[in-house]
């Protein structure tokens, strides 16, 4: 019987483009595994130059935050010596009055050389930080290069259906 012929064609047809749809999507996620696993291999480098740089920047900016701090409480000790050297001052202890007074210029050349100090390693740490970004970039640029570079060429046409009849 034809409609019994043309059933049991048409469910060997389902089960042939079943089994290849089947087959062509565990062929596309192997494919994206080693697409993924290019891109992660090629970006890596610069990933590892962004940790690097993040650490740098963020050492460099607590280095001068400690030493600002060091230097507004030298300034502000400086500030009660020079209080200090006023007093003796008036009381008529002349000597002492300039030993406290030198002791407090030289805390507040220390307190403004660490100060000087902090600004230039914040500086140093802006200037890192400000080349993540294109670290940042050029680790995606790699990871695009190395999937498109991973990824399979175009499969082949199939040939027209008349010339595969030629060969049958």
């Amino acid at each position: 019987d034809v409609s019994d012929w043309s059933s049991d064609v048409c469910s060997s047809d389902l089960q042939v483009n079943t089994f290849l749809a089947q087959d062509l999507a565990v062929r596309e996620q192997e494919q994206a595994k080693r697409d993924a696993a290019a891109a992660a291999k090629a970006a890596e480098p610069y990933h590892a130059a962004v940790m690097r740089a993040q650490r740098l920047a963020h050492e460099y900016h607590t280095k001068a935050q400690e030493l600002a701090t060091a230097g507004n409480v030298l300034k502000q000790q400086a500030i009660t010596l020079a209080g200090s050297a006023e007093h003796y001052q008036y009381t008529g202890n002349v000597v002492q009055a300039n030993q406290i007074m030198v002791q407090a210029h030289s805390l507040f050349a220390s307190a403004t050389a660490d100060q000087n100090q902090a600004t230039k390693l914040k500086a140093t740490a802006d200037e890192v930080a400000a080349m993540i970004p294109s670290y940042t970039l050029a680790g995606q640029a790699a990871a695009a290069t190395a999937e498109a570079e991973n990824a399979p060429g175009p499969e082949p046409a199939p040939e027209p259906y008349f010339l595969q009849l030629k060969r049958s």
